[in-house]
């Protein structure tokens, strides 16, 4: 007796083939692209101990940006300046070094999921990031199922979103 394929799994079949091209190992030495920063209307960046949202309504506007703080139920917003624009640069483009040879690190507190929306509202690839850690001089980035990555990400960037509003927006030192 022959047994029709349920929806259940047609539907995983689906999304699989779906996620190939986005599942695509990236190329060690080159950049990996997951949109252009001019068509970015959302960013959300979230880590353990806070949580950011950064929209806009249409390119060339500056993003307004909050960032919910777990410790003391803290909310800090303003408008982004040129650091905020260094950071949604480096999280569009990443410069792949190599695939990790060291195993795979585990996810915890220090990891940071970024999740990026064009125009459109058409989702984009959230993707989990390290940044490095003492001793360890590279950014590390989580790929689809499980692949760990070395990327170049100047470490200034990630010391920029642990200042929130002081280093992000438009009022911080060499702001707009």
């Amino acid at each position: 007796m022959r047994r029709k394929p349920t929806p259940i799994l047609l539907l995983g079949a689906a999304l699989l083939a779906g996620c190939e091209d986005e599942c695509t190992r990236p190329g060690w030495g080159q950049p990996l692209s997951y949109m252009a920063a001019a068509d970015v209307r959302e960013m959300v960046v979230s880590g353990s101990d806070r949580k950011l949202y950064a929209y806009r309504s249409a390119a060339g506007e500056p993003f307004e940006i909050a960032i919910a703080y777990k410790a003391g139920d803290r909310v800090e917003r303003c408008r982004s300046g040129p650091e905020f624009q260094r950071f949604l640069d480096a999280m569009v483009t990443v410069q792949v070094i190599r695939q990790s040879w060291h195993g795979i690190y585990s996810i915890s507190s220090e990891w940071f999921v970024v999740e990026l929306w064009p125009a459109g509202g058409d989702p984009g690839v959230p993707h989990r990031l390290r940044p490095p850690v003492p001793g360890y001089a590279w950014s590390v980035m989580q790929w689809c199922y499980g692949d760990q990555y070395l990327v170049d990400i100047d470490p200034a960037i990630w010391e920029s979103l642990r200042s929130g509003c002081a280093s992000l927006g438009a009022d911080a030192p060499g702001g707009a």
